[in-house]
């Protein structure tokens, strides 16, 4: 390998003295370092979008669920007001996963979390309804007067919730 990438034809050419020996070496090694920097910088990138691969497998798999729930950016707004503990549509991890488990996605306990921090792109510990709807749906446009909700209706608007979704339930 190292004579493949070092010289020119079979072979024809060889340094007879110590001096081109020496700097046959150097330049030797000098071509395989000046090799091996394109093919770091290849080898970091496709370990970047191999982690990656993961990620954009359970956002697709979340948006088909969600297309075939018919879920819409105004439902993803209302859940977030329905399901925020501090009243304010912000979600921690216990208000997205309470949610995330009634919306009847199927996934796992380890998505749900990947799931949150994923929307949870500033690291603040808490999803804005504007963080779900931008990446849910990436072409709808976030308004805060989507929906919502009075805060007496959100018990009225959970029961409801419930009992029009007590069907099927999806797998992870």
């Amino acid at each position: 390998a190292i004579v493949t990438m070092t010289t020119v034809g079979y072979g024809d050419y060889s340094p007879k003295s110590t001096q081109g020996t020496l700097v046959t070496a150097c330049l030797i090694i000098a071509s395989s370092l000046f090799m091996s920097i394109p093919l770091g910088i290849v080898g970091h990138a496709f370990n970047r979008v191999w982690e990656d691969r993961d990620r954009l497998l359970l956002m697709q798999r979340t948006k088909k669920r969600l297309r075939q729930w018919g879920y819409t950016p105004c439902d993803i707004v209302t859940f977030c007001q329905l399901y925020s503990s501090s009243g304010d549509g912000v979600l921690d991890f216990v208000d997205f996963e309470m949610m995330i488990r009634e919306m009847r996605l199927g996934l796992s306990s380890k998505r749900v979390l990947q799931l949150f921090e994923l929307f949870d792109d500033d690291g603040s510990g808490r999803v804005e309804p504007e963080e779900c709807v931008a990446i849910l749906f990436p072409n709808a446009v976030y308004e805060e007067d989507l929906v919502v909700p009075q805060v007496e209706d959100v018990e009225r608007m959970r029961a409801a919730y419930r009992l029009s979704h007590v069907g099927g339930h999806l797998r992870d």
